[in-house]
């Protein structure tokens, strides 16, 4: 993890007729903000008129001005968020604080016209007689129009979330980072169009947890209570990543769902399936695929271990020694009950499988891709996402049509991903190895020095 961060401000002006989305504003950028901190090492620090000092009463216009241009200065770009209003007056002042908020943002981008400034306008139905608060915000679009500023219309707070997201992400992106990793994203995530009108494009498919190991002692609610997504952390760890990942590289057409519930266009769609021995329909689906180099045998409950194919056609057996990092070191905790911090200060490791693989397309559409990203245990999932999302150099080496598979080696230390490596072409030895009792004592004593 980054020790520092640069933080980034961002004022968000809007008047109260907006209220859903100036809350889903904040909720969204701390959203991105978990998804941001770790990879660019940034963070986003919301500014609006709430947040600045208590008003004197009936402080004189200039001065308000003065304190309103030093918040605004300091602002690196601006969400701007309207609908019928421009803002109400308040007595003893000639313009609204939205109207004073826009008048000044508008003026630094006279002097900076490379500033951001991320507009929407809420759809406005036909009105004959808009009155005075309307007619200003129509004002207003074709003033941003006039000076070059684009903006976007939304119909609901709903579509306002999805667009704010994209351009958050996209502005921290050309802030922070240079086009490279944008390009390099983009071999990996490929994704195919039809001409059936579904919706979303993109579907994240993930294994929801079985409600058998949800329960503890006499209340078989118990972690009911406490999972509300019901997925699993790893998991979860994963869809951040993935979420994060195609959303910088521009596509916001996309939605999650459970295995158990899938879309009935779901055939239409890129489909990105996650932890792949619990992800049943997934298992269905790359039995599907002619010719892949992976497999994951079937068990009564979830596979033990992949079946992998190297590039000499020679096929190897991988199994998880995760099971025995975790057995070694947290035997020697005393620690039951709730969950301690102590169970993650631990080292393990996993094996998991990344590939993109083609599919066939229907009629006239273009080629459809299958993801898959399937560690044998929870950790080995949220690793694969892991090197998407840092090693995104080695996906340069690949075409846009290109399949791509790979096995990884997940490194696991103190509650985070430490390392991924690509092990497809390791032979046998080293997967045997990696499971040896001496091996994992070894590994666990030099990690706890």
């Amino acid at each position: 993890m980054p020790e520092t961060y640069n933080v980034f401000r961002a004022f968000i002006a809007s008047p109260g007729d907006v209220a859903a989305e100036r809350q889903l504003a904040e909720e969204t950028i701390a959203s991105v903000n978990k998804g941001v901190r770790d990879t660019l090492a940034v963070t986003i620090d919301t500014r609006k008129w709430e947040h600045m000092p208590p008003e004197v009463p009936d402080l004189p216009e200039e001065k308000l001005q003065d304190k309103l241009n030093k918040e605004v200065e300091r602002c690196h770009f601006f969400v701007l968020i309207l609908y019928k209003r421009y803002g109400t007056i308040q007595p003893g002042y000639a313009i609204s604080n939205t109207e004073r908020e826009i008048d000044t943002i508008l003026k630094i981008h006279e002097r900076k016209p490379k500033l951001r400034i991320l507009s929407y306008f809420r759809d406005l139905e036909t009105n004959a007689d808009p009155g005075g608060q309307e007619e200003k915000v129509r004002e207003l679009r074709k003033r941003l129009e006039r000076i070059g500023v684009p903006y976007r219309t939304y119909r609901d707070p709903i579509e306002f979330t999805k667009y704010l997201t994209h351009d958050l992400y996209d502005v921290l992106l050309r802030i922070k980072l240079s086009p490279f990793k944008k390009q390099a994203l983009n071999r990996f995530w490929h994704f195919g169009q039809t001409t059936r009108p579904n919706q979303p494009r993109v579907a994240i498919v993930y294994p929801p947890v079985d409600r058998h190991i949800l329960t503890a002692g006499s209340d078989p609610e118990y972690w009911l209570k406490k999972l509300a997504n019901l997925i699993a952390l790893e998991d979860y760890k994963a869809l951040q990543k993935i979420e994060s990942n195609i959303t910088l590289i521009g596509c916001i057409n996309y939605r999650v769902y459970p295995y158990t519930n899938p879309p009935a266009d779901l055939p239409w769609m890129n489909r990105v399936w996650l932890c792949l021995p619990r992800n049943k329909l997934g298992l269905k689906e790359l039995a599907k695929h002619q010719n892949v180099r992976f497999q994951f045998p079937e068990s009564a409950t979830r596979s033990s271990s992949i079946l992998w194919r190297r590039t000499t056609g020679r096929r190897i057996s991988v199994k998880s020694p995760m099971a025995a990092y975790l057995q070694k070191q947290r035997s020697k905790m005393e620690i039951s009950g709730e969950w301690h911090g102590q169970l993650g200060r631990i080292v393990a490791k996993d094996f998991a499988v990344l590939a993109r693989v083609r599919r066939n397309a229907v009629g006239d559409d273009e080629p459809l891709w299958d993801y898959f990203l399937g560690g044998i245990r929870g950790l080995g999932t949220w690793g694969s996402a892991w090197f998407i999302d840092k090693e995104y150099k080695q996906f340069q080496q690949y075409g846009e049509d290109d399949n791509i598979e790979m096995l990884l080696e997940v490194t696991f230390q103190d509650g985070r991903i430490l390392e991924v490596s690509n092990v497809s072409e390791c032979s046998q030895q080293y997967f045997n190895k990696a499971n040896d009792p001496v091996n994992i004592e070894k590994n666990i004593a030099a990690y706890q020095g």
